[in-house]
């Protein structure tokens, strides 16, 4: 019989370590990785987990349990949304990686974290998940220093505070087993649950602890940075998230619900100001995933009603930093740095890439039109009757984003005298970011489109 987690959890792992060994054939790992990433994301819609199957010659039952060394790994029927909501995700980012620019060693890294990334989600007790994810943070680290790099300041922070954030999540949940919650043990209770909150602090890199982002985006190659900010932060809020969902009891203790709307409130604010002052494209790609964590983490403190709201924003975050990274990435081989006196005119020269870059943080600002404003507009309407100011928060960060990005155009587009027209890019990177445009373009103006998709995904955490 065949357990779901050696398709969607082990597979990955050995395929990844298969393909590191072909790196001298960049775009035979970049197509195999992709190809493998949205074959298993298409499998997981068609193959019924734990129910009679029949596939051509082949008839049986994929088992949803696969226990080791005393631990089960659980990916029940339910859970084929989860699954193939991260195998696009990664399917997008093996499709638009770029040898010429970037280590090609982010392809099979990354089938290596997806399935870490599940591993999370699926071990019993969930608890545990937080060393897998420790562990994705790790695999992380050759990422974004390819040996022999020396790792930057914001490489090491990240690390810490990963490692420091499953410490103590896996501490709070040792004091919890000896806590008997029909006797209320007040004192040891509120002190697991604080010990708690902060590990989710350190993992969701919550303000105080947010300062590795902006570090990663300002020394850091841009491209291998959003990947990492999309696909890990995405893998742990959606920890986050089923945690809360298995936790009902959690909201009977305290308002979980105002304590997550803090949070975000707080991120939006500190992401959307820091955009305005910020003079450095990457940067504000990093001040742009604050903003976005903040939405998330405002999102789910709306509980049923916000889960389909957050897979949104989940998939606009990857269409937007996707071909904005890449754009970024373009312009970086070009440019001595990525602040603004250095591009300069960059817009004249490279009008694709420019175009890249904006539609990116556009997208994620919220504009009307493009694909980030229908979850945007829907959030603050939702929080409307409930919270007004994190209603406005939500439209004082999205002005913040906009006006950091109207800066960086107008910068862009300015002249630094004689340019012309340079072809940096290859004609499949300038096509990836045409297509990145129109897709955000049609999501922007036929938002529905999603709807059905946002439904299916959102039977994860649902009852």
């Amino acid at each position: 019989m065949i357990n779901a987690p050696l398709v969607w959890i082990f597979f990955p792992g050995v395929l990844a370590a298969v393909l590191l060994g072909f790196l001298n054939y960049p775009r035979l790992v970049r197509w195999i990785g992709t190809g493998a990433a949205f074959s298993l994301a298409g499998l997981a819609l068609i193959l019924p987990v734990g129910r009679p199957i029949r596939l051509f010659l082949i008839t049986g039952e994929i088992s949803p349990v696969f226990s080791a060394v005393g631990r089960r790994l659980i990916l029940e029927n339910d859970d084929r949304g989860l699954i193939f909501l991260v195998f696009v995700i990664y399917g997008v980012w093996n499709l638009i990686t770029e040898h010429r620019y970037m280590s090609i060693r982010v392809v099979p890294l990354g089938m290596m974290g997806a399935g870490l990334t599940l591993a999370a989600l699926a071990v019993e007790p969930l608890f545990y998940g937080a060393v897998f994810l420790a562990f994705l943070a790790l695999l992380y680290i050759l990422v974004l220093t390819p040996p022999p790099k020396p790792a930057t300041q914001g490489v090491l922070r990240f690390l810490i505070y990963q490692v420091l954030g499953t410490m103590l999540i896996l501490f709070a949940a040792w004091m919890f087993s000896w806590v008997d919650l029909s006797a209320v043990d007040q004192v040891l209770l509120i002190r697991a649950l604080i010990i708690l909150g902060v590990g989710f602090t350190f993992l969701l890199a919550v303000f105080p602890f947010s300062s590795w982002i902006f570090m990663l985006a300002e020394e850091n190659h841009p491209f291998l940075t959003a990947f990492v900010l999309n696909t890990y932060l995405t893998g742990v809020l959606l920890f986050g998230f089923r945690f809360l969902s298995s936790a009902g009891w959690l909201a009977e203790l305290i308002d979980i619900q105002g304590v997550i709307r803090s949070a975000g409130v707080l991120m939006m604010l500190l992401g959307g100001f820091s955009a305005f002052f910020s003079n450095h494209l990457g940067k504000i790609l990093g001040f742009s995933v604050t903003v976005e964590i903040g939405r998330s983490l405002l999102a789910v403190s709306l509980l049923q009603e916000g889960f389909p709201l957050f897979l949104h924003l989940v998939i606009v975050q990857t269409l937007a930093l996707s071909v904005w990274a890449l754009s970024l990435t373009m312009l970086a081989s070009v440019s001595e740095n990525l602040n603004y006196s250095s591009l300069v005119g960059a817009a004249r020269q490279w009008p694709i890439l420019f175009l890249g870059s904006c539609v990116g943080q556009f997208t994620l600002a919220g504009l009307p039109l493009l694909a980030g404003f229908p979850p945007v507009w829907t959030l603050a309407e939702s929080l409307r009757t409930i919270s007004p100011f994190a209603a406005g928060s939500v439209l004082i960060a999205s002005a913040g984003l906009l006006a950091g990005a109207f800066r960086s155009a107008v910068f862009l587009l300015g002249s630094a005298g004689g340019e012309d027209v340079l072809v940096v890019s290859t004609r499949y990177t300038r096509s990836v970011i045409a297509v990145g445009l129109l897709v955000s373009a049609v999501l922007g103006l036929v938002s529905g489109i999603l709807d059905p998709v946002l439904a299916y995904l959102s039977g994860v955490f649902l009852p």
